[in-house]
């Protein structure tokens, strides 16, 4: 076939397919992407790239990568960006998306459209293929390859004048717009995300500028049809020949791209819809689950860390597992002194490096705070512990003085009825023995072994003894005794 023959048809295909090119929408992605072509598919998932559908043009052919990080389709091609840069594969109309590839430094988006390539990196945008000329930018943030128009967000704002060759920029003058997030360029419109919304402008054809209502839209892909992501889920308008602009529902999408198909991620993986003359619809089996914790990367609070419980403590979406700040208060779990308990200002009474929000004795003490409440006490006062103290000392006495039977142990657990009712325990539960069961923490901590059998006066008086002669260090107890 001759060059003018092959114009032609590259021309008649623009013409009469609505079908082009794939716009990836939404920058920048996680490590998850699709990106449909023509006839064919290709996604990103854990395993690196995988391609399904046509294969005529050698568009399945993916070649060996490098942590592929970024994917674009155009009609038969795809590229990639990876540790080496960028790698394309396939051939659109006899293009080959490698001729005339740059140097980039860190690159961090990628965009492919008809007969071009442009790409985002450290020293700006790059375009390669059917450029007349490289326009200059002032610290461009994102780029779009379109059809016969490119169009960049920068420090003036958005701009689709890229010189193409074959191309009118003149048909793509940009409306104001207001803080512009993304653009798109599609076959002969152009669609940009700002402020107040989706303005779309360029061809109306199958009314592809006539905006349905959105709701807090966040992404937008632009073919010779349009879809966006708002709080609805996915919208589309445009050209629906083939169903490209009937979305089927979605769970909480995150990503959509469009050609002569369309194609979304959302927490269920990747799904698409529209034309399926070659099996494009047909998403293989992907790897989505990173940590092999058997929830998936879309919904995993922690996508790189294996947490099956995932327990989100502050609700901040965020799992636990890989949470720096677990309880919220805006300290780092290695610097907070609660970490699972908001306490902001990081008081510690005691000085004991356990914050007074998540200690049980705040102010170091021999008695928990929750028994100094019972009975009276300070939990922040180290200095009235006598009270709690005393209350023992008159339980003992009690326990030779007490009418009812000190023979009697219902449930066995070596303490009297008498003394269990008297310390609000259950007498019928050898697990509860009320405020008795202190005196044995502080036992087993002090001596740093089991309590022996004993009744309820060994174990007091065991206890008190210690407390008396100071081995239970936290703090020596003031006792003041009555006289009865």
């Amino acid at each position: 076939m001759n060059t003018y023959l092959l114009r032609l048809s590259a021309c008649l295909f623009l013409l009469i397919s609505v079908q082009s090119y794939s716009v990836e929408a939404g920058f920048p992605y996680t490590h998850h992407m699709v990106a449909p072509g023509d006839q064919h598919t290709c996604a990103l998932d854990n395993n690196g790239v995988t391609c399904w559908g046509s294969n005529e043009f050698g568009q399945l052919n993916v070649p060996i990568l490098s942590n592929p990080y970024r994917i674009s389709s155009f009609y038969n091609s795809t590229c990639a960006l990876d540790d080496d840069g960028v790698t394309c594969w396939g051939l659109s109309d006899g293009f080959d998306y490698n001729n005339g590839k740059p140097f980039l430094i860190n690159p961090i988006q990628l965009s492919v459209g008809y007969r071009v390539v442009c790409a985002l990196d450290d020293l700006g945008v790059k375009c390669w293929g059917d450029y007349s000329e490289q326009k200059a930018y002032s610290n461009p943030v994102y780029v779009s390859a379109g059809g016969y128009f490119s169009c960049v967000i920068d420090d003036n704002g958005a701009d689709c004048s890229q010189p193409r060759i074959g191309g009118d920029p003149s048909k793509l003058n940009v409306p104001s717009l207001t803080n512009s997030k993304q653009i798109e360029g599609g076959q002969n419109l152009a669609c940009a995300l700002d402020d107040n919304g989706v303005v779309c402008w360029g061809s109306n054809a199958d009314n592809a500028l006539n905006i349905p209502p959105l709701s807090n839209p966040t992404l937008i892909a632009v073919s010779a049809h349009v879809c966006s992501i708002d709080d609805n889920g996915i919208t589309c308008w445009g050209f629906n020949g083939e169903g490209q602009a009937s979305p089927p529902m979605l769970v909480n999408p995150r990503q959509v791209a469009v050609s002569s198909h369309s194609c979304a991620i959302d927490d269920n993986g990747i799904t698409c819809w529209g034309s399926n003359s070659h099996g494009q619809l047909n998403v293989p089996a992907l790897d989505f689950d990173f940590d092999d914790d058997g929830i998936n990367d879309f919904t995993d609070n922690c996508p790189a860390i294996v947490n099956i419980d995932q327990a989100d403590l502050d609700g901040d979406t965020q799992g636990d597992a890989c949470d720096s700040d677990i309880d919220g208060d805006t300290i780092d779990n290695q610097n907070d002194n609660c970490p699972k308990d908001i306490n902001a200002s990081q008081e510690d009474l005691d000085g004991d490096g356990l914050g007074d929000t998540c200690d049980s004795n705040k102010d170091g003490d021999a008695w928990e705070d929750a028994i100094e409440l019972e009975l009276g006490a300070d939990p922040s006062d180290a200095s009235d512990s006598y009270i709690v103290t005393n209350f023992y000392v008159d339980i003992a006495r009690k326990e030779n003085t007490l009418e009812l039977s000190k023979d009697i142990d219902t449930d066995e657990d070596g303490i009297s009825d008498a003394l269990e009712i008297v310390l609000g325990g259950d007498p019928n539960d050898a697990d509860d023995s009320g405020l008795l069961n202190q005196i044995k923490d502080y036992v087993v901590n002090s001596i740093g072994k089991s309590v022996p059998a004993m009744g309820g006066i060994g174990l007091l008086a065991l206890g008190l003894s210690m407390l008396g002669l100071g081995a239970v260090r936290k703090c020596k107890p003031k006792i003041v005794e009555t006289k009865h």
